[in-house]
């Protein structure tokens, strides 16, 4: 199975959504993250607010969960289940000695529809690979 996610911008661009309601919230992103599953079963979207702040200790807390409106922002994609994000985050603690960085990492979901057992089983051990992208991401960006 693989996944991607996108941002979608406030103007609602993306899907056709409206999205405008997003657009002054500071720190808040409306997310849409596709998974695909084996052929011979429905692949799942989600829509998701998600938003960041840095803490006054410098950690970094990132907190996300579906919309209720996620059908009327972004229709669901032909052939897919529409799932929901029961509670995701991030949580980031700096560490200033060795100059990298502690990462908790939470994500509960519902994929919504009928999944077979060994869906689950090959999927769920994979979410863990979201903190790996996030250290590519930041191992990538040039320091400030």
């Amino acid at each position: 199975p693989s996944s991607s996610s996108s941002s979608s911008p406030s103007s609602g661009s993306s899907g056709g959504g409206d999205f405008s309601h997003f657009k002054d919230r500071p720190g808040h992103a409306l997310l849409h993250g596709t998974f695909k599953l084996p052929s011979v079963i429905p692949d799942r979207d989600f829509i998701w607010d998600q938003v960041a702040m840095r803490l006054p200790t410098g950690s970094v807390l990132i907190a996300g969960r579906s919309v209720d409106e996620s059908d009327s922002l972004c229709p669901c994609e032909k052939g897919h289940v529409r799932g929901a994000v029961l509670t995701s985050g991030y949580y980031i603690v700096p560490d200033h000695v060795s100059g990298g960085s502690t990462v908790a990492f939470v994500v509960q979901a519902d994929p919504r529809g009928s999944l077979p057992a060994w869906v689950v089983n090959l999927v769920a051990p994979k979410q863990a690979h979201n903190v790996s992208r996030l250290r590519d991401y930041l191992d990538a960006k040039p320091a400030h």
